[in-house]
């Protein structure tokens, strides 16, 4: 927190996430929460292959969230920064037999956290500690903690796996990844029935 403001630190690959993150800080705005946003715009340049010959795992994303992080932390001298996780979603543990490899991704697993931290340690000369304050919360635990806000919330958020990209209807779901059902378990669970989110499945 910066003289009682939230600093948000968040990465953007394109005008349509970044209006996205723009709503959701406007929510959080009209609700009381006041906020500083820091937001770091990253893509590959000048890089000419298409969609289908590039790396798609998204393999080094977590360690780009921890590393935005650190950066911010360090840069305004906090020992400290939080990812809002939940302890479900940093231990990742399977929920199939298909889920290996990098379909099992422990990008926010205290391990890593800690294991990252010794890296900042080396590169920055200084601690910077990575904290999860809701890790011992589930997600519709903290959907309940929105309380009337909930539905506002949720209206412009995203959770679906596969993302804005090509899609008419940005806020769109697929309804049927992993993210998707965690979604919309945690918000039937906290109560917001009926469901805000638009789905794939079930249309036409």
């Amino acid at each position: 927190a910066l003289g009682g403001r939230l600093l948000v630190v968040s990465a953007c690959t394109n005008a349509v996430r970044g209006t996205m993150q723009r709503r959701a800080l406007d929510v959080l705005a009209a609700s009381g929460v006041r906020t500083s946003w820091l937001r770091l715009d990253h893509q590959l340049r000048g890089v000419r292959r298409n969609r289908a010959a590039t790396e798609s795992s998204q393999r080094s994303r977590g360690f780009l969230f921890l590393g935005i992080g650190a950066v911010a932390a360090s840069r305004l001298g906090r020992p400290t920064f939080s990812v809002y996780e939940t302890g479900a979603g940093c231990l990742n543990l399977p929920l199939s037999a298909a889920q290996v490899g990098a379909h099992c991704t422990r990008a926010m697993h205290p391990r890593t956290f800690s294991l990252f931290e010794e890296l900042q340690q080396l590169v920055l000369n200084r601690p910077v500690r990575v904290v999860a304050p809701f890790f011992f919360h589930t997600k519709a635990e903290l959907c309940a903690m929105a309380g009337d806000t909930l539905e506002a919330i949720a209206r412009v958020s995203s959770s679906c796996d596969e993302g804005e990209a090509h899609k008419a209807d940005p806020m769109l779901h697929c309804g049927l990844c992993t993210s998707c059902l965690f979604r919309r378990i945690a918000l039937h669970a906290a109560g917001l029935i009926p469901e805000v989110t638009p789905y794939q499945i079930g249309r036409a």
